[in-house]
Order: structure tokens, then C-alpha cells, then sequence
């Protein structure tokens, strides 16, 4: 049990596709926030002070399964280097 909530910031993306060019949304940074409950969801804030609610719970995030590292595998293209580092520093 890792014991955090992986949360990240909505990024919006460029999408190309026959009909032109548009937009969709897509995971920018995740951060850390403490799991809270049975289910594992976020705490209001993350370990780097940012509030949780403009946030999006990520969809691979298992925080009672353990990872050699706080954030998924697979689908993180980067992280906060604060929490990270609170992490490592608890």
C-alpha cells in the first residue's frame, strides 16, 4: 500500500484528424495526495499545497496496491517534483 491518491492537471492536446485540427483533453502533471477511506480517493490537497478539487483522480491510480513508485506505470508523462520529493523525505 502506497498509501497516496494520484491526481493530475487536465492538459489540453492537439488532435489532428481528417476533419482538421482540435483539442481533447489529456493528463498533464500528477501530483500526490493522501488516500483517504476504503477506496483510496484524494485528500482536498496534495502533498505539493495544491487543492484537489480542480484535479482529476487518475484512471490507473490503485494507491492500496503496491508500486515502486507513488504513480502508475504507464500513462504518467510527468510528475511533480514536489511531491515526489515529500514523498521520498517521508
Amino acid at each position: 500500500m502506497n498509501g497516496y491518491a494520484v491526481v493530475y492537471e487536465p492538459a489540453k492536446q492537439r488532435t489532428e484528424s481528417f476533419g482538421g485540427v482540435g483539442s481533447a483533453e489529456g493528463i498533464g502533471p500528477v501530483h500526490a495526495a493522501p488516500a483517504e477511506g476504503d477506496h483510496g480517493l484524494p485528500g482536498p490537497v496534495t502533498l505539493c499545497g495544491l487543492e484537489t478539487d480542480d484535479l482529476v483522480k487518475h484512471p490507473q491510480d490503485q494507491p492500496l496496491d503496491p508500486f515502486e513508485t507513488w504513480y502508475p506505470p504507464v500513462g504518467v508523462n510527468s510528475f511533480c517534483r514536489e511531491c515526489d520529493e515529500a514523498i521520498a523525505a517521508a
